[in-house]
């Protein structure tokens, strides 16, 4: 390679990173959002990063993943990389931020050298590069700081193929050919240790021997790919180890025959946001498939027959570069289909990596067109739509409350973006702006327990406390051994000094938990209060409190002086 070509690849490579920085910058004046609470800002895990501990990430991920309990996750070097980030910065999020900005320009990095190799054309990969990085639909996985783990893996998959592409070469040394491949093994561990859809990844190899090796017949192939699926097989044995059973979701629609029905509308739903990625939203839409004749499931399945048939005729016009960016596209989007079901049937990250085969595809196609008049134009057309997308897109995560208004303007029929438009609001304070979502909510008829149970708090902080007795009623008539429900309903009761009717949620609440410190705490407190109280029981359930560790206010350390004497 030339000086000249070099300083080409710098210039593409610089053009893109600078665009794609300078597009994300707002990201950097973001908040924690989504999920980052429960896998950083309340994951104990993460901050401290002591030797046990990252020996922790890697042999008991489920306890420590997240704030609460994933039995099914494993991606300990994800959780170590936030590890490392509270260790530097603590709990500011702007760094966070930053580091994913960095993860996206490495992937954008690896994917022009990477078809750069490919297809041995600058305009090509400078073309994919660019829509790669600029692509509204990243922006979940960029903007999302726990989701990471899209970027870590992607650029890991893109060296692993880009070093095995390197060490395919005839004419270079046997050592340097041996060391490429070393390390591109290695990168496909890294990258199963990342995120689990990196198994996609031995696939996108065999295609990619089909396509472009030239060197060796079929045993020359298998020795060179054979160790991918050991690795592949290591890996499946860690993980089963360590994690344990895989926990299924619940087929679409109560049966395998509507799941799988339901796929051919994913993938549609899934190309549609590739073509034209707007609106975007946390939450999407897509209805499960219950019959072969309903219209929506019967046009998905024909327009997957063309796509099907599009891929043929790339295979037999020999457009081996369009073929291998379509091929991409469906191995890589395998994990998300919902073939094997996941918690949402569509979700924008998962276009993450899958997203490089659309974009070589696009570019490949243009620079086929280059010599013709206007395709500059539209290009830069392209360029400015995407980036205009990405920035308004990138201006709605910068908190929860953006987040959630967001997808309830794109989703306005949804009530579970309302419930969690609720919680945005009450975790910053404004509990009247809480309450009218959770109110809208519950017209939808969703999380009806969670957003009675919300509301009723809400209203008990400001003082509604009528309304929050209401609520908590509503709350018990779906889960009715709830301790916790019982007990904050004699709060409420016991605010409005109905203390009878306080004692009596209290004593529900120790039939449903009889070890409920709180419960009893406030019932001895709440019959020490009452006409002709009897110190016996009084005196049962403060000792209950104490032997169960609660700690009493300095105020009511009165209680226990009188009861002691």
């Amino acid at each position: 390679m030339d000086t000249h070509t070099k300083h080409r690849d710098f210039l593409h490579v610089t053009t893109c990173i600078v665009l794609g920085i300078a597009i994300y910058s707002l990201t950097l004046l973001a908040d924690f959002t989504y999920d980052d609470d429960m896998f950083i800002t309340e994951n104990p895990s993460v901050q401290s990063l002591t030797l046990g501990n990252v020996c922790r990430f890697f042999l008991s991920p489920a306890e420590t993943i997240a704030s609460v309990e994933h039995a099914n996750i494993y991606r300990p070097l994800r959780t170590l990389s936030f590890a490392i980030d509270y260790r530097l910065w603590g709990l500011q999020p702007w760094w966070y931020h930053l580091v994913n900005i960095i993860l996206h320009a490495g992937a954008g990095v690896t994917v022009y050298f990477f078809v750069r190799h490919l297809t041995r054309k600058e305009y090509t990969a400078f073309l994919t590069t660019l829509f790669f990085i600029l692509h509204p639909v990243q922006t979940e996985a960029v903007n999302c700081i726990s989701h990471r783990a899209e970027m870590m893996f992607s650029v890991l998959y893109l060296l692993t193929i880009l070093l095995y592409h390197c060490s395919t070469g005839q004419t270079q040394p046997a050592r340097r050919v041996f060391s490429l491949y070393v390390f591109s093994c290695a990168a496909y561990f890294l990258g199963l240790l990342s995120k689990e859809t990196t198994i996609t990844l031995p696939l996108v190899l065999v295609v990619y021997e089909w396509l472009f090796v030239k060197d060796g017949g079929l045993a020359k192939r298998l020795r060179r790919l054979t160790p991918f699926f050991v690795i592949t097989a290591v890996y499946l044995g860690l993980r089963h180890v360590v994690v344990g059973k895989i926990i299924f979701e619940e087929w679409w629609g109560g049966s395998p025959y509507s799941s799988i029905l339901t796929v051919p509308r994913v993938v549609c739903a899934y190309l549609r946001l590739l073509i034209l990625p707007w609106p975007l939203t946390v939450r999407h839409s897509t209805e499960v498939a219950h019959s072969i004749f309903e219209p929506a499931t019967f046009v998905s399945i024909f327009c997957l027959c063309l796509v099907a048939v599009s891929g043929y005729l790339l295979y037999r016009k020999r457009m081996t570069v369009r073929l291998f960016a379509f091929l991409w596209l469906f191995i890589t989007l395998l994990p998300g289909l919902n073939i094997v079901v996941i918690h949402q049937l569509v979700v924008e990250r998962f276009l993450y990596l899958p997203s490089m085969g659309f974009c070589l595809f696009v570019a490949d196609s243009l620079s086929s067109l280059s010599a013709r008049k206007n395709v500059t134009f539209y290009i830069g057309v392209l360029v400015l739509f995407y980036s205009g997308l990405t920035i308004l897109r990138s201006s709605d995560w910068l908190s929860d409350i953006r987040l959630w208004k967001a997808a309830t303007r794109v989703l306005p029929a949804d009530g579970a973006s309302y419930f969690l438009l609720g919680n945005a609001y009450e975790a910053h304070g404004q509990l009247r702006r809480a309450i009218q979502a959770y109110e809208t909510s519950l017209t939808k008829k969703e999380y009806m327990i969670q957003v009675h149970w919300r509301l009723a708090g809400c209203y008990q902080r400001v003082g509604e406390l009528e309304k929050a007795i209401v609520e908590y009623h509503h709350m018990l008539q779906f889960e009715p051994e709830s301790a916790s429900g019982h007990y904050n309903l004699g709060i409420a009761y016991g605010s409005i000094s109905e203390f009878e009717k306080a004692v009596e949620e209290f004593k529900r609440a120790l039939e449903c938990d009889p070890d409920y410190a709180a419960a009893h705490y406030n019932l001895a407190v709440t019959l020490q209060g009452m006409p002709g109280a009897d110190p016996a029981a009084v005196r049962f359930h403060l000792e209950r409190a104490k032997e169960s560790g609660f700690q009493v206010p300095e105020s009511a350390r009165e209680y226990f002086e009188a009861v002691d004497e």
